[in-house]
């Protein structure tokens, strides 16, 4: 978000509005928000351009689409030069399954959601691909057993 940008109650409301429902129309925003369409689009294409909205993405349901084993994988690497980091990063990026990736403090480096059909293709990807990079010191999986909270909306106040 850039420096100048500052949100009102009005964008505030366009944002929570998009979070929830990423296909309304300008005209149905519009009018829930109580702007004209013009106005209304304005606001949104600057929202846009100061990157406050990304993107526009369907959000799937994984289990709907037989993705119905989640892991959560601490992993440790061996150290942390510019070479190493570009390979695991390259082993992130190659790997659909592996959903999200965090750099984190504490006793491992990063932390990784992977999703899949079964356990067996979990056990592939950390006993197969990510244990068998030299990089990598140690990894610990935990298993999600079911979802209490799943968002992508992010929690927004006005000052």
């Amino acid at each position: 978000m850039k420096q100048s940008t500052l949100l009102d109650k009005t964008d505030i409301a366009m944002l929570n509005l998009l979070q929830q429902q990423g296909r309304i129309t300008n005209q149905e925003l519009a009018d829930k928000i109580n702007l004209t369409s013009a106005p209304c689009l304005r606001r949104l294409k600057r929202l846009e351009n100061d990157g406050i909205v990304e993107r526009y993405v369907g959000i799937l349901n994984r289990e709907a689409l037989a993705l119905e084993v989640m892991a959560l994988v601490s992993v440790a690497l061996n150290s942390f030069s510019d070479r190493e980091i570009a390979q695991f990063e390259k082993f992130i990026a190659e790997n659909a399954n592996i959903t999200e990736c965090y750099s984190v403090s504490g006793e491992y480096d990063f932390f990784l959601k992977i999703v899949a059909s079964n356990i067996a293709e979990i056990e592939n990807i950390l006993l197969k691909q990510l244990l068998r990079l030299p990089i990598v010191r140690s990894a610990t999986t935990n298993f999600v057993l079911g979802e209490r909270k799943n968002t992508t909306a992010l929690p927004l106040n006005v000052d």
